[in-house]
């Protein structure tokens, strides 16, 4: 039975003021558990709270208030929900919060995620690029519901993303490439996290499509091998830099390799204090000056 206007209003008074608690709250277990209980509290309220938690989720809130009223609708599971949250995915401060929650929805959100992916795709944001690409999340929640929609998605996703890719050399992260807003490590980690075998020859073509001694075919096989072998771990972003740059090149870089493990590999020890790291401007990720082009988000350095 639907709640009354006059349920829905007691509903909003009750949150604002659960709210105010969470916002009040300091950091430690304490607080942790606190809000664990306003959580619940906010459920118990059943479908009324879904209008007010929606209002919740607007870019201005608190991202602990937003991923607070994520999770909530998440556990209500009023399909009203399902729009605002898709579109939260984007946001990388809440995007994970929301991407929980509409995992709880199952097959029923993909319509409208695959939806916010085709947005992006054809929207591409014109500021300069930091953090996550906005269809990240997307990609990832896609990839986490096993279902034939989400399957057929990705797999036509990669295909038409290795169509695009050019002849000649070009940075992936400019505004003028149909697919700057996507990161073709996120297609993979979505396919490994879907452990979904219709997938293999799709990533083969990839595989096929790179040159054999670029880090890319190595990843796309770990993609392979991961699927056949049931390991739904998504982590191909980070698999990437470390297959690009091993982690004691890296530590070496750093100056946290001692003398001692440079005298065993016949090396001067530690770092050249000529060596130096460069920031990635497209993710943050911090890499050997040598890098010519980040294997995190692609963008040439």
């Amino acid at each position: 039975m639907e709640k009354t206007d006059g349920t829905e209003r007691e509903s909003v008074a009750e949150i604002r003021k659960l709210v105010k608690k969470v916002r009040q709250m300091g950091g430690g277990g304490r607080s942790t558990k606190l809000r664990e209980e306003v959580k619940d509290e906010i459920v118990s309220l059943g479908g009324g709270a879904v209008p007010p938690l929606i209002g919740l989720l607007d870019e201005g809130e608190d991202s602990r208030i937003r991923s607070l009223a994520a999770e909530a609708l998440g556990e209500i599971g009023d399909g009203r929900a399902i729009p605002p949250l898709s579109d939260a995915l984007k946001d990388e401060q809440v995007g994970r919060a929301a991407m929980e929650a509409l995992l709880q929805f199952g097959p029923a959100c993909v319509p409208e995620v695959t939806e916010k992916v085709e947005h992006e795709v054809a929207n591409p944001v014109e500021e300069d690029r930091e953090g996550l690409e906005r269809t990240y999340y997307p990609l990832l929640t896609i990839g986490r519901i096993r279902c034939d929609e989400s399957v057929e998605f990705l797999n036509e996703l990669l295909d038409d993303y290795m169509s695009e890719i050019p002849d000649e050399p070009f940075e992936p992260g400019e505004e003028d490439w149909k697919y700057a807003e996507v990161n073709f490590y996120h297609i993979l980690d979505a396919m490994v996290a879907q452990q979904d075998e219709r997938a293999i020859p799709h990533i083969e073509g990839a595989e096929e499509f790179f040159p054999e001694r670029s880090v890319e075919p190595r990843i796309c096989r770990e993609a392979i091998d991961r699927i056949e072998e049931g390991d739904p771990d998504s982590a191909f972003a980070w698999e990437a830099v470390e297959m690009a740059f091993p982690a004691e090149k890296i530590m070496e870089g750093l100056g946290w390799i001692g003398s001692e493990w440079g005298r065993e590999r016949g090396e001067s020890g530690g770092a050249d204090e000529s060596e130096e790291l460069i920031r990635c401007p497209g993710c943050g990720l911090d890499l050997p000056a040598i890098a010519e082009t980040c294997p995190d988000c692609g963008r040439g350095l």
